[in-house]
């Protein structure tokens, strides 16, 4: 039995866009929590907690799609979910350092 060629295509293509999308997804947790942590933001906890739940998400997300869309069609963009993902692990232990 072996897989017709254009589902496998299509699923590495879906795989490396949505890496893509998880990996703006965490940045834009990060943001959030950047603005949580660094500007007088004050709301309220649930808004906070909304908020942060994209950031595993995210990461997550981008890491698992990533790997799986590097072997396809849609390579760079899974190159671009992996690497939103760096930057996010890289910015957040960098905020945690400034701000602890």
């Amino acid at each position: 039995m072996s897989t017709p060629a254009g589902s496998v295509s299509g699923r590495s293509k879906t795989a490396g866009r949505l890496s893509a999308v998880f990996g703006l997804v965490a940045l834009a947790a990060f943001g959030w929590l950047w603005a949580l942590s660094a500007t007088p933001l004050d709301p309220p906890n649930w808004v906070r907690i909304v908020g942060l739940a994209f950031l595993p998400i995210g990461l997550v997300g981008a890491v698992v799609t990533g790997i799986a869309g590097l072997r396809g069609a849609a390579r760079a963009w899974a190159v671009v979910g992996l690497v939103a993902a760096v930057v996010t692990i890289v910015a957040f232990v960098v905020l945690l350092t400034l701000y602890g």
